[in-house]
């Protein structure tokens, strides 16, 4: 969804229109309402509440940190889950650093986006960054000789290579999102370019595909069950 809505933004900056047709699946049609999804593309009444509040709608940012909409996907967590102090502030630290990445470094013509979406039947939060910026490995080129986008992710996973670019940038960046989504036993995809990162019961898998993203996009999937919850109450991944 993320991607869509990236995509409608670029395509109005060049003078382009792009629309979409309405799914007629009734559950893929009912998540394109909640999410927003529609109405983003004037193709549908604006985003309706759920009847279980699990979805934040799509929501657009530039210029500055939207901590209002930080907070209300750490909200909708902990209204569907267990969630501990150090998960809620895990969950809150992660996505203000990357969409602080996003505002720092992507140079993104329309800005990033984000959505959200928390799952009662499988306890856990599932949400998406997105830009169409430079990506990773021309930010990192910057700094270091990098011959792939596939090398630029596995590159930027490294602690000492985030930075603390502004007041509000904790240099924690993409390395202290891997920590959390392996101590949470959750799992994480990044494409920038035409390289990616999958992150899955706890191993990494690196690859180039076939298709080039026009930017950086991270999805992230972090459980809430009560294993998890005792376990993040135990460990101090700050220290």
């Amino acid at each position: 969804m993320v991607t869509l809505g990236a995509l409608r933004r670029s395509a109005e900056a060049r003078g382009w229109t792009v629309s979409i047709r309405p799914p007629q699946l009734p559950k893929l049609l009912n998540y394109c309402r909640y999410s927003g999804l529609l109405a983003h593309f004037q193709v549908g009444p604006p985003p309706e509440v759920h009847p279980d509040n699990v979805t934040t709608p799509l929501r657009a940012f530039a210029g500055s940190l939207p901590l209002t909409d930080i907070y209300e996907v750490v909200a909708l967590a902990k209204a569907r889950m267990e969630l501990s102090r150090a998960a809620q502030d895990d969950l809150t630290l992660v996505l203000t650093e990357l969409i602080q990445n996003v505002l720092d470094h992507s140079e993104s013509p329309v800005g990033g986006f984000l959505s959200a979406r928390a799952y009662k039947e499988v306890r856990d939060v599932r949400f998406a960054v997105a830009d169409f910026g430079i990506g990773i490995r021309q930010t990192l080129s910057r700094r270091f000789d990098i011959a792939t986008d596939k090398a630029a992710i596995r590159r930027a996973l490294q602690e000492e290579v985030t930075s603390r670019s502004s007041s509000r940038n904790l240099g924690l960046g993409l390395a202290h999102l891997h920590e959390i989504v392996r101590v949470t036993h959750g799992r994480m995809v990044i494409f920038s370019g035409n390289g990616y990162l999958r992150h899955d019961n706890g191993k990494d898998s690196f690859g180039s595909g076939d298709v080039l993203f026009p930017g950086t996009i991270a999805f992230v999937r972090l459980p809430a069950r009560q294993a998890d919850v005792e376990e993040l109450e135990v460990i101090d991944i700050w220290r």
